[in-house]
Parts: C-alpha cells; sequence; structure tokens
C-alpha cells in the first residue's frame, strides 16, 4: 500500500534558501538534513559539499516536503521541475509499482538497497513524469529486490 505521495523539489544551490522560505510561509520544520558532504565518498566537489543533497520538511498535520540542491556533476543529475516520491509500506509493494511505472518508461535507477538504509528506485513514466519510491527499513536489515 502506498502510504504517502510526496512533491520533491530540485533547486540549483539555493536549497538553503527554499528551507527558510517555507519555515517562514509555511511553518515547515526540518526533519532532516542532509548535505552532499556526508554522503559516502564525499561531496563531487569542495564548493559543492555544503549544499543539500536531501531534506525533509514537515508542513501541517502530516503533510511533507522533500528538497534538494541537484548538482551538475552528480552522478544522478536531478529531474527537471521536480520529482514525485512513493512511500510504500513494503518492498514487494514497491518492486511491483516500479515495475508497472517502468514498462515503457526509462529506468534511471533500479530497486536498490540505498546507503541511508532504504529500498529506493527512479523511473520516468512513458508520460515523462519523474518517480522516487522509497520503502523506509525498520528492521535495520534492507533486503531490496532486483529491478
Amino acid at each position: 500500500m502506498i502510504k504517502a505521495v510526496v512533491a520533491h523539489l530540485h533547486f540549483d544551490g539555493r536549497s538553503d534558501e527554499a528551507i527558510a522560505l517555507y519555515q517562514h510561509a509555511l511553518g515547515a520544520k526540518v526533519e532532516a538534513c542532509m548535505r552532499w558532504s556526508q554522503r559516502p565518498g564525499g561531496a563531487p566537489s569542495d564548493e559543492d559539499a555544503s549544499k543539500v543533497m536531501h531534506a525533509r520538511l514537515s508542513i501541517g498535520s502530516g503533510a511533507a516536503l522533500l528538497v534538494a540542491d541537484i548538482l551538475k556533476s552528480a552522478s544522478c543529475p536531478g529531474r527537471p521541475n521536480g520529482t514525485l516520491l512513493l512511500e510504500f509500506d513494503s518492498v514487494a509493494e514497491l518492486t511491483a509499482c516500479f515495475d508497472k511505472l517502468a514498462d515503457g518508461g526509462h529506468v534511471v535507477m533500479g530497486v536498490h538497497a540505498a546507503f541511508w538504509g532504504a529500498t529506493f528506485a527512479m523511473v520516468d513514466d512513458r508520460l515523462g513524469v519523474s518517480w522516487m519510491l522509497i520503502c523506509e527499513n525498520s528492521t535495520g536489515s534492507n533486503q531490496a529486490a532486483p529491478a
């Protein structure tokens, strides 16, 4: 079962500004913020180290917004106009949905165990809509099904 659909907004080095705006305008609270320097292997460049790789903002009673600085040098470039993120209860449900979205579309990143402890995938569907799919790992062992 899909738990939530979350907008994932991409910025060109202005995520900190966006976070401050959404805190002020929407009453958003920062739940998590990871910088590019914190990824395994570090940032692609010194200039990118302090930029936002992933931030999750909570808004109101249960809404969320994801924000990231997309780097031209990143191994997985940002999707134009952002992405929709689907949060799942199980890896099996994530994989089944991924396979359907990928049919006739373009796999950006197959289903895999991500370094932050979740099962993750990215796909552009046949209509050009960009999706990220995630199943958080609550047990400490992440078992992703292969794409």
